[in-house]
């Protein structure tokens, strides 16, 4: 009797096989899920640095506030109630002594996971709406003429007209009051954002140069020489609501073109230790012809004699501000969020408690 013997081999080619349908499947899901993981990796530092960019524009208004609320806090009492006139010049003291050091440059907050439950940056930089040329206020949509056009004073034909001529020495660019004069004349209404000139042809001059950006300091940007340069949003605003311009708090972009002195990467402190002897002789309403070497030449390096003249009869000679721009970036890992608020200073309320209002966002 023969007794067959059951081969058993067919059980280690069937582990095999087994195996290696697995390992395919492992690799299978390991490729798929390696992006996904990194995706929500970015998906995560996005929304972080997007709440450290809107933080920033929140620790701008608080500065912005305090240096209203502040004046309660400090102010000595008297018999009766200050003077309005004091009251003004006081206030303006305060916000210029807040603010003036770091206008037009950036300020840097750094946050540690330990101490701050987060890693990254908040970087926020300040300008004045008021140190820019308010488009709408300028020229009159109903006449579709510019204010003052043909007078013998502050004719802002002639003053738009030189000043764009500084703008093309300066960036390029041919024939840009021309254009403008023109799309400004096409329209029956007023101009809702700046950003609207980009329409216009000879504009696209700006195209790479819209919004303002600060100086960085050389070891965060080795490879970019970095060169002062006019922004078509920091000569240019919808928000000021004035036909004159800030002279203590002129925007960046508006003292390059004047040949004052411009933002300097990592000069805040410097000019925090100066501030106190700038203000020294600040007045709340000036005359320029007389004030400007005693109060400004300290600030912008230049005398009153020096300054383009079609700037001069369009300086406030009462100061101020009340609508301001923030610039803020978010840093989390390699992701930044950027954003461009525009923001409003109300008077304080009778418990001293000042109000900064948000009035416009952009997403950048």
């Amino acid at each position: 009797m023969k007794i067959k013997k059951q081969s058993t081999g067919y059980i280690m080619i069937f582990t095999l096989m087994l195996i290696a349908l697995l390992t395919v499947l492992v690799s299978y899901l390991a490729n798929r899920s390696t992006p996904y993981l990194s995706f929500i990796n970015i998906v995560v530092q996005r929304k972080k640095a997007k709440l450290l960019g809107l933080g920033g524009i929140q620790m701008a208004m608080s500065q912005l506030a305090s240096a209203e609320s502040e004046k309660k806090k400090t102010a000595v009492p008297k018999e009766k109630e200050e003077k309005e006139k004091e009251k003004s010049e006081e206030q303006g003291k305060r916000l210029l002594q807040a603010i003036l050091p770091s206008i037009n440059r950036w300020q840097t907050v750094v946050l540690d996971e330990e101490k701050d439950g987060i890693e990254g940056k908040i970087s926020f930089a300040i300008t004045c709406e008021e140190g820019k040329i308010d488009i709408n206020q300028i020229y009159d949509f109903e006449s579709k003429k510019f204010v003052g056009e043909g007078e013998p004073e502050d004719d802002y034909k002639k003053i738009i007209q030189e000043f764009f001529a500084i703008v093309e020495k300066k960036i390029g660019g041919q024939k840009l009051f021309d254009a403008l004069a023109t799309f400004l004349k096409n329209r029956d209404y007023k101009l809702n954002d700046v950003t609207e000139l980009l329409t216009i042809k000879a504009f696209e001059v700006f195209k790479n140069n819209i919004f303002y950006v600060p100086p960085q300091p050389e070891k965060e940007q080795p490879d970019r020489q970095q060169k002062a340069t006019v922004y078509l949003t920091d000569i240019f605003t919808v928000w000021s609501g004035s036909k004159t311009v800030e002279p203590w708090l002129l925007s960046n972009s508006m003292c390059g073109l004047l040949n004052l002195e411009q933002a300097q990467a990592g000069d805040v402190e410097k000019r925090k230790s100066a501030v106190k002897k700038w203000l020294a002789a600040f007045k709340q309403t000036a005359k320029w012809d007389e004030d400007w070497d005693k109060m400004l030449e300290p600030v912008y390096g230049k005398n009153f004699n020096t300054i383009p003249k079609f700037i001069k009869p369009i300086l406030s000679t009462k100061f101020g501000p009340t609508v301001f721009s923030v610039l803020s970036y978010g840093k989390v890992g390699e992701v930044t969020q950027r954003f461009l608020a525009i923001i409003e200073k109300e008077k304080p309320e009778q418990n001293g408690r000042a109000i900064v209002k948000l009035k416009k966002l952009y997403w950048l």
